[in-house]
């Protein structure tokens, strides 16, 4: 487990698939997600069984004081290059603060660089995102844009870059917001 205050991330268990596939097939989650499709039930077991064969832990269930309310996953990760693409919702927002998003984006980042040890995190958004887009943007640099088709209409997508450099940088000058370091 990996904790801040009352925030922590846990490895996915197989009795979170279920909540997990609801949140990532919701509509808020799902118009956010560069995939088209919702994801069936078959797709998501096979998913959970690929995960589980990786060597080292990508997927987490995000939780606020013990509850289960968001999904922090690192795609693409590459050891030898060291980069990776996290990908994070929170899947429940009834029962999560209002910074639960910041300490998301965050903990995403702090456990990729200080555990997974990457060099550099990429995060492809929705330009109408802007909620992700503004959290990223306080610790990353904005990249390329470009477009995607999604439900039939074409969909701006913004690749932001985050180096350990700029996290370092940030995580200093940010000290003062987090519990626990």
């Amino acid at each position: 487990m990996y904790r801040i205050g009352d925030y922590s991330m846990r490895p996915i268990e197989e009795g979170d698939l279920r909540q997990i596939l609801e949140w990532r097939n919701s509509d808020e989650v799902h118009s956010m997600m560069l995939t088209d499709h919702k994801i069936t039930w078959e797709e998501h077991c096979r998913w959970f069984e690929k995960i589980q064969q990786e060597p080292v832990k990508c997927h987490f269930v995000f939780e606020y004081q013990g509850h289960p309310v968001g999904y922090i996953g690192y795609n693409d990760f590459d050891e030898s290059a060291r980069t990776c693409t996290p990908g994070m919702y929170l899947g429940d927002r009834k029962t999560a603060p209002a910074d639960a998003g910041l300490y998301l984006s965050y903990m995403a980042g702090k456990y990729a660089f200080e555990e997974l040890g990457v060099e550099k995190i990429i995060l492809e958004i929705f330009s109408k995102n802007k909620r992700a887009l503004s959290i990223n943007n306080m610790t990353g640099q904005e990249g390329e844009h470009y477009c995607i088709k999604k439900s039939s209409k074409r969909e701006t997508v913004v690749r932001t870059e985050t180096t350990r450099e700029e996290y370092l940088k940030n995580r200093e000058a940010s000290r003062h917001l987090f519990e626990d370091f």
